[in-house]
């Protein structure tokens, strides 16, 4: 794990069913809860402007919407807001899990809460009874894990999903750009979306 600012795609799923040519208007919606909340509002605005460059058309939930949009709505009223203002697709932004790990500077060992680094007890022990802790030298390393669904608001069905890991953001606006970027390549490469060639189409 390297310390600089990192996000990268971990896993992509894609549908049968898609229909790029008819997802014109896109709703980007963060779905991020607890003391992160506040990221909600800067990561859709930098994955509107990061679809906004490749020629899509986006919206942000927060900012068209406002910031309490749909939590206490049910899913057949939020269909009807969203066919009455002509969005095709929903882009979703969820932070799954965040996570703090200890590492050891000098030996480069990363101790990590994830059970398959230790899921073999041969490569275990030889790694532990070659490991000579240099006591004090650590660091904290931050990892964050996100989830991206692409939604067909007239079916309702999964078309695209993509998990990504983010490390150590230099700050929130890294960390959203970083995401965004990623995530947008990865969608207009997959022909999940297209570009608008001509205004009005």
């Amino acid at each position: 794990m390297c310390q600089c600012t990192t996000s990268r795609i971990t896993g992509t799923w894609k549908g049968t069913d898609i229909h790029p040519e008819h997802y014109k208007n896109i709703l980007v919606l963060a779905i991020i809860h607890g003391p992160d909340s506040s990221l909600r509002e800067i990561m859709e605005k930098h994955m509107v402007n990061q679809l906004t460059a490749h020629g899509c058309r986006a919206v942000s939930a927060c900012s068209y919407y406002g910031q309490g949009a749909f939590v206490s709505l049910p899913a057949d009223s939020i269909k009807k807001i969203l066919q009455r203002d002509s969005i095709n697709v929903v882009l979703t932004i969820d932070l799954r899990d965040k996570s703090r790990e200890i590492y050891d500077v000098t030996e480069k060992v990363l101790f990590s809460l994830y059970p398959f680094r230790e899921n073999d007890f041969w490569m275990y022990y030889a790694a532990m009874n070659e490991y000579h802790p240099s006591y004090g030298d650590y660091k904290e390393h931050t990892a964050w894990f996100w989830k991206s669904n692409i939604y067909d608001v007239a079916s309702g069905a999964l078309v695209y999903a993509v998990q990504t890991a983010s490390f150590d953001p230099l700050s929130r606006e890294d960390l959203s750009s970083g995401y965004a970027r990623i995530i947008v390549k990865n969608i207009i490469r997959n022909n999940i979306l297209q570009p608008h060639k001509y205004p009005g189409n």
